[in-house]
Order: C-alpha cells, then sequence, then structure tokens
C-alpha cells in the first residue's frame, strides 16, 4: 500500500465513515483531552516542587548566613566589645552610603566601592522585605 492515491483513497473513506458515524471519533478525542490535562497536571506539580525546593534552599541559605553573622558577633563581642561595635558601625555606615548612592544620589558614581555599597544595599532590602513578608506577619 505504497501508492498515494490508494493511501489517501483510505484516508477519504475512513473520514468519510466517522463522519456517518461520530461515535467513532469521541474516544480519540476523550483521550487526546485526558493526555493533554494529564500533563498539564504533571507540569504543574514539577513547578510547584521546584518552586518549594528553591524557597527552602533560599530559606536554608538566609538563616544560615544570618547564623554565621549572629556567631560572629557573638565572638567578636566576647573578644573585644569596641571592636565589634566599630565593624557594625561600619557595616552600617557602608549599608547606608549604599542606600544613598542607590536611592538619592542624583549623579550615579562609576566606581567599585558604590557599586558594592549600592549592591550590598539592595540585598539587604530585598532579604529584609522577604524575612519581613514570610515570617514577620
Amino acid at each position: 500500500m505504497s501508492d498515494p492515491r490508494a493511501m489517501a483513497r483510505r484516508e477519504l473513506r475512513l473520514l468519510r465513515r466517522d463522519a456517518r458515524q461520530p461515535w467513532r471519533r469521541w474516544p480519540r478525542r476523550l483521550g487526546g483531552a485526558i493526555v493533554a490535562a494529564t500533563r498539564a497536571v504533571a507540569e504543574f506539580f514539577r513547578e510547584l516542587i521546584l518552586e518549594i525546593v528553591g524557597e527552602a534552599l533560599f530559606t536554608l541559605l538566609a538563616v544560615g548566613l544570618l547564623a554565621v553573622v549572629g556567631a560572629l558577633v557573638s565572638w567578636g563581642w566576647a573578644r573585644s566589645p569596641a571592636a565589634t561595635i566599630v565593624l557594625l558601625a561600619g557595616i552600617i555606615g557602608f549599608l547606608g552610603y549604599g542606600g544613598y548612592e542607590l536611592v538619592a544620589s542624583v549623579r550615579r558614581r562609576k566606581g567599585r566601592l558604590a557599586a558594592t555599597a549600592a549592591g550590598a544595599t539592595g540585598f539587604v532590602v530585598l532579604w529584609a522585605s522577604y524575612v519581613a513578608t514570610y515570617y514577620v506577619g
């Protein structure tokens, strides 16, 4: 049955048969709908699981970073309270400078320090808003 005309006649005959007997078409349509729905549900659950895993990793990273900073501040406070206060004041000043460069500066500076400070401030703002959104409220 490699003759194209014979294949075309067979397909035409099947189409006419299906037109006369509509009950022959619905199992294929129903099967296609079930397959499409199954694929959509599987895709939804795959994305949901990946999002949950990503959120869990981000949460572990944020809590781990907070624990490391807290441990370092505690260790520094036990060794030298004055040095720890100076370090915290320096970090706060650095983040303040970054906030100024990010928001209030009329003329943007092109330098590594300004970019680093602005990036650190942006990171801290995003992290604090994440913590405030999901853990405080």
